[in-house]
C-alpha cells in the first residue's frame, strides 16, 4: 500500500515541474550553474550564521553583569572585531579558491588530462571484441571521450565544493583568523587605553601575559573556606554519602 505522504509529495511535484516558470528555469540550469548555487549558498549561510553569531557575543559582552562595566565596551568591542574578520576572511578565501582550483584540479589529477581515456578507450574496445561484440555494438572513441569529459566535470564539482569549503571553514576561521586576532587585540586595547587617559577613565589592572584575558575582565573567584561545609552541591555521590554516613 503506497503511503498517503508520498502520494502527496509526487502529487506537488509533478504538477510543479508542469508549470511554465519551472521549464523555463529548467532550461536556464546546468551543472555550472547549479554548482554556483550551492556554493554561493553555502558561503551566504555560513557568513550570516557568523554575523548572527557576532551580533550575540556583542549583545552578551555589554550587558554581562560579570565584566566590569567600564570594560564592556572594550570587550564587546573585541567582539564585533572578531566577528567581522571572520566574516570578511571567509568570504575572501572562499572567492580566491574559486580562482585556483582548476589549476590546482588539473595539477593534481593529471591523469585527466594526459590521454588517459584512449589507453582506456582502447582496452574496452579490445574486451568487446573478445566477448564477441560485433564492431558497431562497441563503443566509438567519441562516445568513451565524452564519458571521460562527463566524469572528470562531476569530479571537478566535488572537488571544488570541498575545497571551497575547507577554505572558508577552515583555513580562514581556524587559522587565519586567531592568528590576526591576537596581535589587532593589543592594538585595540592600547587605543582604548588612550582613549581613557585623554578622557580621565580609570582603567583596572589585568594579566596581559594571556591573551586570553584580555579584556575579559579578570573576576577574583572568593576564596573557599575548608572549615565551612558546603551546603549545595551537585555532586550525588556527595549528597549520597552526606545523608547515609
Amino acid at each position: 500500500m503506497t503511503n498517503p505522504i508520498s502520494k502527496i509529495v509526487a502529487y506537488t511535484l509533478g504538477k510543479g515541474a508542469d508549470l511554465k516558470a519551472y521549464r523555463n528555469l529548467e532550461g536556464k540550469i546546468n551543472r555550472k550553474t547549479f554548482d554556483d548555487i550551492i556554493a554561493y549558498t553555502t558561503i551566504a549561510s555560513v557568513a550570516a550564521k557568523d554575523a548572527v553569531g557576532c551580533g550575540m557575543y556583542v549583545y552578551q559582552s555589554l550587558n554581562n553583569e560579570k565584566i566590569p562595566e567600564k570594560r564592556r565596551k572594550f570587550v564587546s568591542a573585541l567582539d564585533l572585531t572578531n566577528g567581522i574578520l571572520m566574516i570578511t576572511s571567509q568570504i575572501a578565501m572562499f572567492f580566491a579558491m574559486r580562482k585556483i582550483n582548476t589549476k590546482l584540479f588539473n595539477h593534481i589529477f593529471k591523469s585527466f588530462e594526459n590521454g588517459s581515456w584512449k589507453i582506456f578507450g582502447k582496452q574496452i574496445r579490445v574486451n568487446g571484441k573478445k566477448a564477441g561484440q560485433a564492431a558497431s555494438e562497441l563503443p566509438t572513441y567519441a562516445d568513451i571521450h565524452n564519458e571521460h569529459l562527463g566524469m572528470k566535470e562531476i569530479a571537478f564539482s566535488v572537488f571544488k565544493s570541498f575545497t571551497e569549503l575547507a577554505a572558508a571553514t577552515i583555513v580562514a576561521k581556524r587559522i587565519l583568523v586567531p592568528f590576526i586576532a591576537t596581535p589587532l587585540a593589543r592594538k585595540v586595547e592600547k587605543l582604548m587605553d588612550k582613549y581613557n587617559q585623554k578622557h580621565g577613565i580609570e582603567t583596572e589592572t589585568q594579566d596581559n601575559s594571556n591573551p586570553s584575558m584580555k579584556g575579559s575582565g579578570k573576576i577574583e573567584e572568593p576564596a573557599s573556606n575548608p572549615d565551612v561545609e558546603e551546603d549545595e552541591t551537585t555532586n550525588l555521590l556527595d549528597i549520597y554519602k552526606r545523608n547515609h554516613t
